[in-house]
């Protein structure tokens, strides 16, 4: 096995964005939909926010901030 080579071909494979996209997805995060609707968008993430509190309080997952996602891009 050459594992210079691989070391190589893993280090040439990154592209811009890649490091942005590593720290998003280096923590269990939970996950809605934007509406577009401030109001509705703004109480999905309080209620994911207190369920992401107590999922921290009652079990050994340490997640991080919820995420909201733009499914429009």
């Amino acid at each position: 096995i050459d594992i210079a080579r691989a070391e190589d071909a893993k280090s040439g494979d990154a592209k811009p964005g890649d490091e942005r996209a590593i720290e998003d997805i280096s923590k269990t995060r939970i996950g809605y939909v934007q509406t577009g609707d401030r109001s509705v968008d703004s109480i999905s993430q309080a209620g994911l926010e207190g369920l992401t509190r107590f999922l921290i309080d009652k079990t050994a997952l340490e997640p991080g901030a919820p995420a909201s996602v733009d499914i429009s891009k």
